[in-house]
């Protein structure tokens, strides 16, 4: 079996695979979670994805201890596209792992496009994309709920709020007007970012925001919140 393992910036997510099928997922507030999550599973391979060396460590550590052979992913892995980025040791991998993911998905459907876009909704929105085999970068936004908590802590009225997605949108109070803002806000981003690629480019949405978000867009995107899971076992498969 083999473990795929994505830390963010606020929580985790693992993903058990046999073969090419992701058979579990599992989401994790904190990486100290992740023993418990294994239970007795006897894991033979293990591949990471981080964008906290900490959380890593940890993660490392954990795995070693059960004597799982472990990867940790990183701009100089295997990809299947080129990396066109000034500073690829700063970029997160997580963005080329979910890019990778997009291509598992598109190539089991007999889609061989080498060109499309991802769009993270998490801690930062995030817009990577894939032009004719080349990352070339993206975009980077505060995310929906980061947006959110920053109101609230910059202003002197506006309350914390939880997102939902029956707030009225237009808002007709605080609370509903901030809501209906940061998801339009990061529609409107999405919607900007894709007139950046040819017409008919897929357009892939991750995240903990993504499926709220979505409900804004006005243009398809293919939600897929497990972009990351499958881009590292498609790595996997190489390393």
């Amino acid at each position: 079996m083999l473990l795929a393992i994505d830390v963010g910036n606020s929580a985790a997510k693992i993903g058990f695979f046999e073969g090419d099928r992701l058979v579990e997922r599992r989401a994790l507030t904190r990486i100290d979670d992740l023993e418990a999550a294994l239970g007795e599973r006897e894991i033979e391979r293990a591949i990471l994805s981080s964008v906290s060396p900490a959380a890593s460590e940890r993660a490392l550590g954990l795995l070693g201890d059960r004597g799982a052979t472990i990867s940790a992913a990183n701009h100089r892995s295997p990809f299947s596209f080129a990396i066109d980025y000034k500073t690829p040791d700063k970029l997160g991998v997580d963005r080329l792992c979910g890019v990778e993911g997009a291509l598992e998905l598109l190539r089991r459907e007999g889609n061989e496009t080498t060109t499309a876009a991802t769009f993270d909704c998490g801690t930062a929105t995030t817009a990577n994309f894939l032009i004719e085999g080349r990352f070339v970068g993206g975009y980077i936004s505060a995310g929906v709920t980061t947006g959110l908590r920053a109101l609230a802590r910059e202003t002197a009225l506006l309350p914390n709020v939880e997102i939902d997605v029956a707030a009225e949108d237009p808002g007709v109070d605080a609370r509903s007007g901030m809501i209906s803002g940061a998801l339009v806000q990061a529609a409107g981003f999405i919607e900007k970012c894709a007139r950046k690629l040819p017409d008919g480019a897929p357009l892939f949405l991750a995240g903990g925001a993504a499926e709220w978000v979505k409900s804004k867009l006005d243009v398809h995107a293919r939600l897929e919140r497990d972009l990351t899971l499958y881009g590292l076992l498609a790595l996997a498969r190489r390393m």
